[in-house]
């Protein structure tokens, strides 16, 4: 793990927690779907320090946002987030390598406290 370098925003650890956070996400179950240990996650939230490219790639891939996103604090388009509209509201994220079914899925995120309401599109 290197030292948060120029090009990156100095909230990269800011950014990372939030994003993580507000998918409900503790570091544990964050650390197992990027494949690292929570230790690094919390060096990377709270000591300033940066992942590896590739992993930098991996973790805006989990989390629904870009790269430029996570390095910066904007999108290299200028547009919103993708994942989230400006107002902060989750539309989609991206787990690697984990397949759910639409009942497992709506079952994880009732557990996570949010209420679930499906209908179909006129």
């Amino acid at each position: 793990m290197a030292k948060a370098e120029s090009k990156h925003d100095s909230d990269f650890s800011g950014r990372l927690k939030l994003l993580r956070t507000r998918r409900s996400m503790n570091v544990a179950e964050f650390a197992k779907l990027i494949k690292v240990s929570p230790a690094a996650i919390w060096h990377w939230e709270n000591k300033g320090t940066v992942p590896r490219t590739t992993t930098i790639e991996l973790i805006a891939e989990v989390l629904g946002v870009s790269r430029s996103y996570l390095e910066t604090g904007r999108q290299s388009n200028g547009e919103a987030l993708n994942g989230e509209n400006r107002d902060g509201e989750i539309r989609a994220i991206s787990i690697t390598g984990i397949k759910l079914s639409l009942e497992e899925l709506v079952r994880a995120i009732e557990a996570k406290g949010f209420v679930v309401s499906i209908s179909t599109r006129n």
